[in-house]
């Protein structure tokens, strides 16, 4: 059957496929999300963070929170301005309408203050889960020993 297809097709589609794969390659090489994030720049050069710092910061920051068990946080950036996705995992008893604003006026402060970033971009806040309220005392569940037989 490839012997009855002329040379010329052969090359046209290895030419192709050849192509597509470099043009895919130089795709995904320009898609990938820079490791670092610009926190400011100064007269003398600028100051970065890497992208992992910043999202353990403001897991930690999530987490000191009580209505919060855990936080994952992903860091990215678009057009120049950073971009923060948290998905929460939340206690039974939490009401996110009152702590959304708190926690997102700490998360500000820690990258403003603390880290000098100058623009925080956008946050996003993804409930994934609730967690049940921890029970006071777990039943008990030993034997107890008979006491002495009266007659």
């Amino acid at each position: 059957m490839i012997a009855a297809i002329p040379d010329i097709y052969l090359t046209i589609v290895i030419f192709a496929f050849c192509t597509a794969f470099f043009v895919v390659l130089l795709w995904s090489m320009i898609r990938r999300p820079k490791n670092r994030v610009t926190a400011f720049t100064a007269d003398n050069g600028s100051v970065t963070i890497a992208r992992k710092a910043l999202e353990d910061v403001i897991a930690r920051t999530c987490e000191s929170f009580p209505e919060i068990v855990r936080a994952k946080v992903a860091v990215g950036t678009s057009g120049g301005r950073m971009q923060t996705r948290i998905q929460l995992q939340l206690r039974e008893s939490a009401r996110i309408r009152d702590f959304s604003d708190r926690l997102r006026q700490q998360i500000t402060a820690v990258l403003t203050g603390n880290l000098g970033m100058d623009d925080v971009g956008s946050m996003e806040f993804v409930v994934v889960g609730i967690a049940a309220e921890k029970t006071k005392a777990p039943p008990e569940t030993e034997l107890k020993a008979p006491g002495p037989k009266e007659d």
